[in-house]
């Protein structure tokens, strides 16, 4: 669960705000974002974790980067080069959803989109930090104009049916209780499959 609650979004990132864009390392909780389903909404949560320089950075046992290219998903979506991490997923919006989930839109992952052109997979040499952060809601913000997912436990939801994974999740959210405190799952995911079928690249 750690590392799904962190890998979304890379060091950089620029958040919508009601103060303008904000870079993902600069945010605290408290501070307001600009969410896709209208209304800002108050960060609760930011966690990080940082790849350090040298740890297996041409192998498979370090943990990819995805550099979304500029209107990738369309005009400014995003408005320009965006990097994300391994367990980001993308808002999609669209009629072909509802077939597969039953909703017009639904949260997919960014992995399902690599194609080495529009989105390509990257191993920096590099120490990388990625980012994530947990709102009241389910919700996606928006970075650098495309709509991602902020972390909620319903992606993990198998994992906290032991009392193992609660008290995994009550440690890492102290302040948020395990049962509601971060609100219905409101956007269903899509599998990579499913995402692909959708012949969006």
């Amino acid at each position: 669960m750690i590392d799904a609650a962190v890998s979304s979004l890379a060091r950089g990132t620029l958040l919508s705000t009601p103060d303008g864009q904000i870079a993902v390392e600069d945010l605290n909780p408290g501070m307001m974002v600009n969410t896709a389903s209208g209304p800002p909404a108050q960060v609760q949560w930011i966690g990080s974790h940082c790849y350090a320089e040298g740890t297996a950075p041409n192998t498979e046992t370090r943990a990819p980067l995805y550099r979304v290219c500029a209107g990738a998903f369309g005009h400014n979506a995003p408005a320009h080069d965006l990097v994300l991490a391994h367990a980001a997923a993308v808002l999609l919006r669209t009629p072909a959803c509802r077939k597969l989930i039953g909703q017009d839109m639904g949260f997919a992952p960014i992995t399902a989109f690599e194609d080495s052109y529009n989105v390509t997979r990257i191993l920096p040499a590099g120490e990388m930090t990625v980012y994530n952060i947990a709102l009241r809601n389910h919700e996606a913000v928006i970075a650098n104009g495309l709509p991602i997912e902020t972390f909620h436990p319903c992606r993990n939801a198998s994992h906290l049916l032991n009392q193992d994974g609660l008290r995994e999740l009550a440690r890492l959210f102290p302040h948020l209780s395990a049962r509601n405190g971060f609100g219905p799952q409101r956007v269903a995911h899509l599998s990579l499959s499913e995402t692909r079928s959708l012949g969006l690249f």
